[in-house]
């Protein structure tokens, strides 16, 4: 559940907070069933007014009560110069109280043709890094599908390699195919996808997306915009691409791409943490169709 100051304000001005649910697996899962893809989330809430109202948000059968408490965090939103600032607090909530023994198996890989996991479960902790192992191992030996959000979050992990700044350097092809090919040579994955982003202190974003497949950069159109609010965006990024790789008879990677980048977009002109934009809103962004006018 996350807490935000509305109006701008800062975490030590504020006296009340606008609340949402949400959550990097959770946010992904929305925004599939927004474009039409059946999903569920494995987890778990606390069996009081508060668990029961979020997983009624997220309307999944998977999530089971457990533990006292839902994890929290603080965000205050980034304006101006002035960064967005996070803060956490997840000790002991329902998550992290999770055990495989409380999973039906069968039950949850009924159907599934895709497992998406975040590397935030696996940084809240060893129970969750056993956890999320078992049901990763599980999907595996079902041969099910596994896409992958490393969601690298600095107070969440340490030792963590730099990543490219498109603000600070020109990444080249070469350049991310180097920073590519440890995922690709020593962990098998096949497709990668990513976004470059630069920022500036007026509020303008751009977003570029990058997906590497079969030993090519397929590159989407660069999309500049004014930001609402920047939680959820790579989450929406996700649902996009993954959408597009699960719909048959799609070829052209850079329309999974860019369909994924435009997602993203979107979402940043949404308030929330989840993305609620339809697949013909995404497509008329792409085709340029609504960018700025009144939908009548």
């Amino acid at each position: 559940m996350r807490l935000t100051p509305p109006n701008n304000l800062r975490l030590d001005q504020t006296n009340s907070f606008d609340i949402c649910f949400g959550g990097a697996q959770a946010n992904v899962a929305v925004g599939l069933e927004s474009l039409g893809v059946d999903t569920n989330i494995i987890s778990a809430v606390p069996n009081n007014t508060i668990g029961i109202s979020a997983k009624a948000f997220l309307n999944c059968d998977n999530i089971i009560f457990k533990g006292d408490r839902l994890g929290i965090y603080y965000y205050e939103e980034e304006y101006g110069a002035r960064s967005a600032n996070v803060i956490y607090d997840r000790a002991n909530s329902s998550i992290t109280e999770l055990e495989v023994e409380d999973l039906e198996f069968e039950k949850i890989f009924e159907d599934v043709e895709l497992l998406h996991v975040s590397g935030i479960t696996f940084g809240l902790g060893e129970k969750t890094r056993v956890l999320g192992k078992a049901v990763v191992d599980e999907a595996k030996n079902r041969e099910i599908k596994i896409s992958v959000d490393l969601n690298y979050r600095a107070k969440l992990f340490k030792d963590y390699k730099e990543f490219l700044d498109p603000a600070k350097e020109k990444i080249t092809d070469e350049i991310l195919k180097d920073k590519f090919s440890y995922m690709i040579n020593e962990l098998g994955v096949k497709n990668l996808a990513t976004t470059l982003r630069i920022a500036d202190t007026s509020n303008m974003h751009s977003l570029t997306g990058v997906l590497y497949s079969d030993g090519v950069i397929y590159k989407s159109p660069k999309y500049e915009f004014q930001m609402l609010s920047r939680i959820g965006g790579g989450d929406a990024f996700a649902s996009g691409v993954i959408a597009k790789m699960l719909e048959k008879g799609i070829k052209d990677k850079c329309d999974i791409v860019e369909f994924g980048v435009a997602a993203a977009v979107l979402k940043h002109a949404q308030i929330g943490d989840v993305s609620l934009a339809r697949e013909e809103e995404i497509l008329n962004l792409i085709n340029n169709k609504t960018l700025g006018s009144v939908n009548r």
